[in-house]
């Protein structure tokens, strides 16, 4: 498999940095974690990463969803949104993105290379 890159959105800097060694360990590269939505668009903007993983209440006056909304404006990257909350409202409200995958907290990195198996089938 080809090294796939990864930016963590997490306001839990703990979580982060654990996912963040998790992914390392695996054979990800990461561009790092970052807590509010406008710091993600900006390192995504730089970094170009192959997958965005993001926690749906982040830090600032964005939420995970209306930035995987910026983002999608001009990337193709691929969401998988984080959380800790109702699954069926977090699908509600994305019905409308592409390449967006919902994971309910804790989130495992075997979760993360199950959906990278399947969608490169």
């Amino acid at each position: 498999m080809e090294e796939q890159s990864v930016i963590i959105v997490e306001d839990e800097v703990i979580i982060a940095e654990c996912m963040q060694m998790e992914l390392i360990h695996a054979g990800y590269k990461c561009f790092g974690y970052y807590t509010t939505g406008k710091e993600a668009i900006d390192a995504i903007e730089k970094h170009n990463p192959d997958i965005i993983l993001m926690d749906v209440h982040i830090n600032g006056n964005l939420n995970g969803i209306e930035t995987a909304r910026k983002i999608q404006e001009t990337k193709d990257a691929l969401v998988i949104l984080m959380t800790g909350f109702d699954k069926t409202e977090v699908l509600n409200e994305t019905k409308d993105l592409k390449n967006i995958v919902i994971l309910e907290k804790p989130v495992e990195v075997f979760q993360i290379e199950n959906i990278l198996a399947e969608i490169t089938k």
